[in-house]
């Protein structure tokens, strides 16, 4: 029996759309790793690599100009569809980006790498261009009050600034995003309504927009804000012209992600390197969802991945030292004592320990085991763990209760 998508009420349809042929074997650590049923539910997941700019932004330290073109280099290497490398805005509003420039003309494009960049006028739409940039992003919100603080607008008023940028982008051949922050929740509105959502991407798209990414600025929304969003988004938008942008403040990123995927076919979302970013409006916000966390939670969860997720580690690795803190995603800390390779994931019905599992749990301080979160055994348990420890737990009921488990293998519906 196939697994169904969401069962809320009045929820979409199931959208599993068929692949058109097997999925290839993946090459990374969860190479193994068996579909939802026998052969590709989906099509692949698009990995959005938003660290080189939503990470950087809010660093206190400023890279070299040739750091950051290293660390892109190194990113576009790891299987990610599309690279997020700076931002056009004033130097003085964000001098970690003011580079953005030299950083376009001197990185290393991959074939099948798509290079954007954040765009708020003409003037920095002059600058993409300028660079060869082919996509820009542009950036709204669904909350009047935040608009104002962000971009010193209303809504309707960053609209009608959009609107020239747009067009003038889709003459000149590119292809344009629009972003909506505080999809969900507001840090000064609180819970955002999924009408005013619905109608604000609508009118990026009716701009000209090619696709729409909602995001969860303030990281606060749960797999049930999720749904309730999409029930409505999804039902006027097809889902392959959104994205989601999670950021993981209350731990939930993961379980956000795999809802919005496994339950409204949604195949293209953001993330970043090591779990960079963060949100100046939220104290004590975490950054985005991390890219090697969400890629594994991905995989073992049935999806078609193209990310190789050893290399994005690498690639965060590399950069840890420049960033002068450690790394905030749960594969990066692994890595420290053993090789990724040794958390391929098993079948949960063979009852063998996961020595990675193991080695992690044995290296942890005691009292660190006693308060944080439980250990993971086995590798069938690790995307519950990636997450906040209930989050997490819900998507996992949610999937077994339609046949579904992190393995792949189906339990009684």
């Amino acid at each position: 029996m196939k697994p169904r998508n969401g069962d809320s009420p009045g929820g979409p349809a199931p959208f599993f759309p068929s692949a058109g042929g097997a999925c290839p074997p993946s090459e990374s650590l969860t190479q193994g790793v068996r579909h939802l049923s026998e052969g590709c539910l989906t099509p692949p997941v698009r990995i959005v690599e938003v660290g080189p700019r939503d990470g950087l932004q809010h660093e206190p330290t400023i890279l070299p100009t040739e750091r950051k073109v290293a660390w892109i280099n190194a990113l576009s290497r790891t299987g990610v569809a599309e690279i997020e490398a700076g931002s056009f805005v004033s130097p003085r509003a964000i001098p970690q980006l003011a580079d953005s420039d030299d950083v376009f003309r001197k990185i290393e494009r991959h074939p099948g790498v798509t290079y954007s960049a954040l765009v708020p006028n003409a003037r920095g739409l002059e600058r993409a261009l300028a660079a060869d940039v082919r996509k820009i992003a542009v950036f709204t919100a669904a909350s009047e009050t935040f608009t104002q603080r962000n971009i010193n607008a209303t809504i309707r008023e960053s609209l009608d600034r959009f609107h020239p940028v747009i067009t003038s982008a889709k003459q000149a051949g590119l292809t344009v995003r629009g972003y909506v922050s505080t999809a969900v929740f507001c840090p000064y509105e609180g819970k955002i309504e999924p009408a005013r959502v619905a109608e604000l991407v609508q009118q990026l798209l009716d701009l000209g927009a090619d696709e729409v990414s909602l995001g969860d600025t303030i990281g606060r929304a749960a797999p049930a804000d999720v749904r309730r969003l999409l029930d409505l988004v999804r039902s006027r938008v097809e889902p392959a012209r959104l994205s989601l942008h999670f950021h993981d403040t209350y731990g939930m990123a993961i379980a956000n992600v795999l809802t919005a995927w496994g339950e409204y076919g949604i195949q293209r979302c953001d993330t970043s390197a090591g779990g960079l970013g963060g949100c100046p409006y939220a104290p004590r916000a975490s950054g985005n969802a991390a890219t090697e966390d969400v890629v594994y939670a991905l995989k073992a969860s049935g999806a078609e991945v193209s990310v190789n997720e050893e290399k994005v580690v690498q690639a965060m690795k590399e950069l840890e030292g420049s960033l002068r803190r450690p790394l905030a995603s749960r594969l990066s800390q692994l890595t420290g004592t053993f090789s990724l390779r040794s958390t391929t994931h098993k079948a949960s019905s063979t009852g063998e320990a996961d020595p990675a599992a193991a080695l992690a749990e044995e290296r942890r301080p005691a009292r660190d085991r006693s308060i944080a979160q439980p250990a993971v055994r086995s590798a069938s348990e690790w995307p519950r763990c990636l997450g906040s420890t209930g989050a997490l737990r819900i998507a996992c009921r949610h999937h077994r209760h339609h046949g579904i488990s992190w393995g792949g293998e189906k339990h009684a519906h």
